[in-house]
């Protein structure tokens, strides 16, 4: 989850798969209700509880984002944030469309991630022998016990698709280049997998380097913008700033895997102090968890 389209710098390729951003915020919001069964389980923290007491369905969810009632209005906006797999949007993946779209030489639909994996493969070097021998994927299946809440009510749609407009932005932009061959995702998908496979786009011609030269040849400098560091101000008490969430940053080589495994082991003993803890694998990053997230994790010197 925390591999971002940028992730692999300017020579990287990058492939993914898209579906329409409300059906994707409503299996999120299932996700959630489910906690995370029937593969991810997890123990349902107390707020998440809390939260699917008021809002046990998506659509009173989506409603309650133009409720006349300020406080449930509150309450739809900030359990979007809090969510994980609501509050991490299209545009948290893909924060750096614009830079690096030359660089995703292929978006699939996920309702026809059947019909166009293959494809994909393919797409991204896989020789078509190796391809013809592999089985087909099997698409992870949810519980049932969450399909009769799928269906929204027109109000609830129309709420979640202005609170997702960014995420349609990407959509357009993927059209617009030429990465999807319709914006509107739902209609897609209403039609056979071969309507929706798009052509692969070449990424951005690469020159050829020269002699002892790196195979990324793109000059001088770190792709990633220059840290600067922002003026000194006073750090807000945990009373200014209660903790929603408490987030393990598991930075590679500073002995992560140890405390990972350390919590592994003894989660049960740690009981309900062990649902408050997230993280544990690289690509969690200090602003994952958003304003309310507290975080701790080790450092050593960087050379080391």
């Amino acid at each position: 989850h925390g591999i971002h389209l940028g992730y692999g710098g300017e020579c990287g390729c990058y492939f993914t798969f898209v579906r329409d951003p409300v059906d994707r915020w409503v299996s999120g919001y299932l996700h959630h209700l489910r906690g995370g069964k029937p593969i991810y389980v997890y123990a349902v923290p107390p707020r998440e509880k809390w939260l699917f007491s008021i809002f046990d369905t998506p659509t009173k969810f989506g409603e309650a984002l133009s409720s006349p009632n300020a406080t449930l209005r509150q309450y739809a906006q900030c359990g979007h944030r809090y969510l994980e797999h609501t509050n991490h949007d299209y545009t948290y993946y893909m924060q750096q469309f614009e830079e690096y779209w030359p660089r995703i030489l292929r978006v699939g639909l996920t309702c026809h991630m059947f019909g166009e994996f293959k494809d994909m493969l393919r797409t991204i070097g896989f020789p078509q022998n190796l391809t013809d021998a592999l089985p087909e994927i099997k698409r992870e299946q949810h519980s049932a016990s969450t399909d009769n809440l799928t269906e929204l009510s027109s109000l609830a749609r129309a709420n979640l698709k202005a609170l997702l407009a960014n995420d349609y932005t990407i959509m357009r932009r993927m059209f617009e280049v030429g990465l999807i061959p319709s914006e509107d995702l739902v209609k897609l998908c209403e039609g056979p997998a071969s309507a929706a496979q798009s052509a692969p786009v070449a990424p951005a011609p690469l020159e050829q380097p020269a002699v002892g030269a790196e195979v990324c040849p793109f000059g001088p400098g770190d792709p990633r913008p220059v840290f600067s560091p922002a003026p000194k101000k006073a750090r807000p008490s945990i009373q200014e700033v209660p903790c929603c969430k408490y987030i393990f940053i598991h930075i590679g080589k500073n002995g992560g895997t140890s405390v990972r495994m350390y919590f592994d082991a003894n989660g049960k003993k740690m009981g309900t102090y062990r649902e408050t803890v997230v993280g544990f694998h690289h690509g969690i990053h200090l602003g994952y968890g958003g304003e309310c997230g507290c975080y701790f994790t080790f450092v050593r010197d960087p050379v080391d």
